[in-house]
């Protein structure tokens, strides 16, 4: 019997990370961290738009490895809990594209790898929604991310963009959506995940898209829709 695959989705510090490791640890389920932990060798952070596709197409690259590790650890039986899946790569992606432009040309790159198909659906997304001045607070009031603040990623319009992005593919996926109050409090939160997750591994997984192939090309047209209308509002 094929295993869950649930994803932990949600824009740049929005809580994700501080819930998503100690729950794994109360369920018999494999752990799959972001891309970003999985790096061996990463590109240093970009400064000209050729460097920022040369770094998404690194992070793209990687999140093709492990969704093919996690589809088959899955169809094994096993259940798994990602850290984001390539989702939320393309929404940093998109929210970086006011300051490097290269949105358009990091989406080419992954829409042609996807024409491959490695982009099996997910059982259920647990999507952390979050407050922008929440975000701001926490790191602010955290010491060991306190550098974070203003940086590319963490700057309130990119975090914007990344809510945008996420916010209209959950719009037409077939995949369950779980939304999570990322501004609730830590134990509300864990609670809230723990009983989400409880429910869903109590169920056989139900596969919304049987093909992965068809899956992957949903997401090549969200993807082309994106691109085309930043083409439209001439933002490339």
């Amino acid at each position: 019997m094929k295993g869950h695959l649930i994803v932990f989705e949600g824009i740049c510090c929005s809580g994700k990370t501080t819930i998503f490791n100690p729950i794994c640890e109360q369920f018999p389920v494999v752990k799959l961290q972001e891309s970003f932990y999985a790096a061996t060798d990463p590109p240093p952070p970009p400064t000209t738009p050729a460097e920022a596709i040369r770094n998404d197409a690194y992070y793209l690259a990687l999140d093709e490895q492990r969704w093919q590790a996690a589809t088959a650890i899955v169809n094994s039986g096993r259940h798994l809990l990602a850290e984001r899946c390539v989702l939320g790569t393309i929404s940093i992606c998109y929210g970086y594209q006011p300051i490097y432009r290269s949105y358009p040309a990091a989406m080419d790159v992954l829409m042609k790898s996807l024409e491959r198909g490695w982009f099996a659906a997910p059982t259920a997304y647990l999507w952390f929604k979050t407050d922008l001045e929440v975000i701001q607070t926490r790191l602010r009031d955290k010491q060991a991310r306190r550098h974070l603040v203003g940086e590319g990623w963490t700057h309130p319009e990119a975090l914007e963009l990344q809510h945008q992005l996420l916010e209209r593919y959950f719009a037409i996926t077939k995949t369950p959506v779980y939304i999570i109050d990322g501004n609730a409090s830590l134990s509300e939160r864990m609670e809230a995940v723990y009983s989400r997750i409880r429910s869903i591994l109590h169920e056989p997984a139900h596969d919304v898209y049987p093909d992965p192939l068809a899956h992957s090309r949903q997401m090549i047209r969200f993807l082309q829709r994106s691109v085309d209308e930043m083409n439209e509002r001439g933002c490339v």
